[in-house]
This record gives structure tokens, C-alpha cells and sequence, in this order.
């Protein structure tokens, strides 16, 4: 029991008590992003900057809520903000409870890929390799 006190306590469980304090500001707030980070995301990771120009690039960057005024306007405690924030709670975050069933679609879709891509199809293999290798959306 000593072992699970010492852990909440202490500086190993910051994700935990960050990711709670986020689900917590959140609900509070209201404000979600609504898929904007994962659009931005997405933008940053695959909109080729030497073809479509830089300036063109950052006008498809949407503008995101910002989770740190957030935690401060609604969050009790002192937090780091060098972690990056687990699955459930960006999805949260974007989705609102709603993102439990994006969540759930997304590990439909990654399980029928990796499954696909370890039987040797080379068009799932080469899908898998681009989106878990270089996007990561949570």
C-alpha cells in the first residue's frame, strides 16, 4: 500500500495527475478542439512545405484552444507541461466524451492494418509504416 501512496505522491505519477487535471479542465471549461490538433497534426506532418510554400501551409494550420491557459484557469496544483498528454486525455481534449469513440475506431482501424501488414501486404505495410512510424496523433 506504501508502494501505491509513494507513487501518486511522487514525481513518477505526473502523467497520471496531468492527464486527469486535463480531462478536469476541460470538462470544466467546456472548450474542446474539436479535431483541430489533429488537423493541424496532420498538416504539419504530410503538407510538403517545399511544393505548397510555407505561407500557404501555415494558413491551413487552424487556431487550437490552449490547454495551459486552461489548467491555469481551471486546474488546481502545480503541473509540468513537458509531458505530452497520454491518448484518452487528447482525445478527451478534441473529442469530448466523444473521443472515447474515436479512440475506438482508431485502434479499429490500426488493428486491420497491423494485421494486414504482418501477412505481407505491401500496400498495408507501407500505410502502417507511414502513420505509426512518423504521425502520431495522441
Amino acid at each position: 500500500m506504501a508502494e501505491i501512496v509513494e507513487y501518486l505522491e511522487g514525481e513518477r505519477s505526473k502523467r497520471v495527475s496531468g492527464s486527469c487535471s486535463n480531462h478536469a479542465s476541460v470538462r470544466k471549461s467546456g472548450e474542446y478542439g474539436y479535431g483541430i490538433g489533429f488537423l493541424n497534426q496532420f498538416v504539419k506532418q504530410f503538407v510538403p512545405r517545399g511544393i505548397v510554400g510555407e505561407g500557404f501551409k501555415n494558413s491551413m494550420l487552424l487556431k487550437e484552444v490552449d490547454l495551459s491557459s486552461l489548467r491555469d484557469n481551471y486546474a488546481e496544483g502545480v503541473f509540468k507541461f513537458y509531458l505530452a498528454p497520454t491518448g484518452f486525455a487528447q482525445a478527451f481534449f478534441e473529442f469530448g466524451y466523444f473521443g472515447c469513440v474515436f479512440f475506438f475506431l482508431f485502434a479499429k482501424i490500426s488493428r486491420h492494418l497491423e494485421v494486414k501488414a504482418s501477412t505481407g501486404n505491401k500496400p498495408a505495410r507501407k500505410t502502417h509504416l507511414l502513420l505509426f512510424c512518423h504521425f502520431h496523433p495522441f
